[in-house]
């Protein structure tokens, strides 16, 4: 199960850098000006004390603690054998040579030790601070007195439970994104403080390890509280069998808390995912839509379009809809079969075979109301950049946003070469014509639903319902005037609500190029139109004659004789969008179009 990490790792470890530099100009506590000088190694015989009512109640041969002064590299590692252990296990007691005591007024131990060796990750320079490389496990720490015992503390509290099956590996969440532990931690503990979460480093949303028998701990840090409680995943040969929820909070004292045998409150998994394979998309650029192109599980960040702005709580995840961009039957869960929220990211799963298509996912709070969408674009042929500066002084997609093939230079242009349809504004699309003769809307799955509402809505009220077309006669589909129009779409720059993928916006009307200077293009020397075939050509550029949707009433139309391709403007002071209209047999005009319309949108890559 792959670790998830926060955001906070790069200031924690910053944070640890500077808690380990040394403190001050005097450390020792010298007056000013007067050269410190580094104590020898010395051999002293110390004792290691247990917890009293710890989980480890006793010594055993072979543990292995790790002692140190001043400087990591003076370290000694302690390996005890039976014959240093007490009768009861509880002290083990020996003559350990090499070590170097750190000596401060302000403080009278000189010697720190922590618990396992294998768990210590000491920095440089430590002084009384124990760096330990993980918090999911049974950690140790303390100072010596003056008699040179070491009194143990529990650096983690912990989670037990028992649980029956066949099982090999867990994973516990915090819900809601509450932190479960952290990559490192360090303590610090002298003879006048004792703090257990001096620093933490590298947050974890979800913590992981092996289930070797049915009976377990997981360590968490001291004094860790989940308002939302967690989920405990069951694993086996990497996929989630079974769930435990807890929904109320969760907070882990001292004594940690013991579920007892919890085999009666698991439940199965339905959303197997298997996350530790999920492939990355928006590791090189956030988006709201993203493209794939084989199956297999894939991941991208919680976040609202080009930002790094969370879309907020999310309980739930749903695909709600999918197509194969004609007007055959889809069966559900054929393009994506499974999602899942996790630890600040969305996951979802491309099952095989690959078919192609389109769908669009949703992040849901605890109400099922929708906080954000993405739209996962599964192209069956590769999408290539042209260049054509009749359109774009920057390479253009040689599709648009959606189709699944490139309009091919031979034969009738079919419904997959069409691609989604969009208002003007909007980040979501909407499924684009799946039938060139009659103009019929490309199908989506039973049970999956997209309807066209005779009304506006506000913009996040649009966000926020990216399955409904609200269409009015000549209007904007959204009712806040046009004030904050110009912050929906962006010429050739990312905006929150771009609707293509990383590394492309939408275009320009750039007056330099000849496709946007003028009005009509039908007869430019560089503009070709086959309407049989339902294209047309800006030089090297290949376009569909894609319909559109109404915005008089949410019905597509224009198959094979219409078009609106949109560009990133508007229009100041209207309610229209700007972009080419073009109508066989009329013209082929660049043009403001009502903002409600559906159109089609062609990126230039950034």
């Amino acid at each position: 199960m792959k670790k998830i990490f926060a955001d906070i790792a790069v200031l924690s470890a910053v944070i640890f850098l500077f808690s380990c530099a040394k403190p001050g100009n005097n450390p020792s506590g010298d007056t000013p000006g007067k050269e410190e000088v580094k104590p020898e190694p010395v051999s002293l015989t110390l004792s290691f004390v247990l917890p009293e009512g710890g989980e480890k109640t006793a010594w055993v041969a072979g543990d292995q603690i790790v002692v140190h002064g001043e400087y990591a590299k003076d370290k000694v590692t302690v390996t005890l054998a039976a014959s240093d252990i007490s009768s009861d296990g509880k002290t083990a007691s020996l003559t350990v040579d090499g070590l170097v005591p750190y000596i401060r007024e302000d403080v009278g131990s000189t010697l720190y030790a922590g618990y396992p060796a294998d768990a210590v990750d000491l920095l440089p320079h430590c002084f009384f601070y124990t760096k330990f490389n993980t918090s999911n496990r049974y950690l140790l720490a303390a100072c010596n007195d003056s008699q040179n015992k070491f009194q143990f503390f529990e650096v983690c509290s912990r989670l037990s439970f028992s649980v029956d099956g066949d099982f090999d590996s867990y994973a516990i969440t915090g819900r809601k994104d509450a932190v479960t532990g952290y990559e490192a931690i360090q303590v610090k503990i002298t003879d006048k403080e004792q703090n257990l979460n001096q620093y933490r480093e590298g947050a974890l949303v979800t913590v992981s390890g092996k289930l070797d028998s049915g009976t377990k701990a997981i360590y968490v840090p001291a004094g860790t509280v989940l308002p939302a409680g967690f989920d405990l995943k069951f694993f086996k040969d990497g996929e989630a069998k079974k769930v435990f929820t807890e929904k109320e909070e969760v907070s882990f004292k001292e004594s940690g808390l013991d579920l007892g045998n919890i085999t009666s409150k698991i439940k199965d998994f339905v959303m197997d995912l298997n996350v530790s394979d999920a492939v990355s998309l928006s590791d090189e650029g956030t988006a709201n839509c993203y493209i794939v192109t084989a199956p297999g599980t894939y991941k991208i960040a919680a976040v609202k379009g080009f930002t790094e702005e969370s879309v907020g709580t999310i309980e739930t995840t749903a695909v709600l809809w999918e197509t194969m961009g004609n007007t055959a039957q889809v069966e559900k869960g054929s393009l994506i079969d499974a999602t899942l929220y996790e630890g600040g990211y969305m996951y979802f799963r491309i099952p095989e075979p690959f078919v192609g298509g389109n769908a669009l996912i949703a992040a849901m709070d605890e109400e099922e109301h929708i906080l954000w969408s993405w739209h996962i674009w599964m192209p069956k042929t590769p999408v290539t950049d042209v260049e054509e500066t009749n359109f774009a002084t920057l390479q253009i997609m040689d599709r648009n946003v959606g189709a699944l093939v490139a309009v091919p230079s031979s034969g009738a242009a079919p419904a997959e070469s069409f691609g989604l349809l969009y208002q003007w504004g909007r980040k979501d699309p909407f499924p684009g014509i799946g039938d060139p003769s009659t103009s019929a809307p490309a199908t989506i799955a039973e049970g999956q639903e997209i309807t066209y509402v005779n009304d506006q809505i506000s913009i996040a009220g649009g966000a926020q319902n990216p399955n409904v077309f609200y269409y009015l006669d000549d209007k904007d589909w959204q009712n806040e005037g046009n004030d904050p129009v110009a912050a929906l779409w962006g010429e050739a720059k990312k905006t929150v609500y771009d609707p293509c993928p990383a590394g492309y916006a939408l275009p320009q009307r750039n007056n330099s190029c000849p496709f946007w200077a003028g009005s009509d293009i039908s007869g430019a020397a560089y503009f070709t139109l086959d309407a049989e075939n339902y294209r047309f050509t800006v030089g090297n550029l290949t376009f569909p004659l894609s319909g559109y949707i109404d915005d008089a009433d949410g019905t597509h139309k224009g198959a094979g004789t219409d078009v609106q391709i949109w560009s990133g403007r508007w229009d100041s002071g209207t309610q229209n969008g700007y972009g080419l209209t073009g109508v066989v047999g009329d013209q082929f005009r660049r043009r403001g179009q009502i903002r409600s319309r559906g159109g089609s949108v062609r990126c230039v890559k950034l």
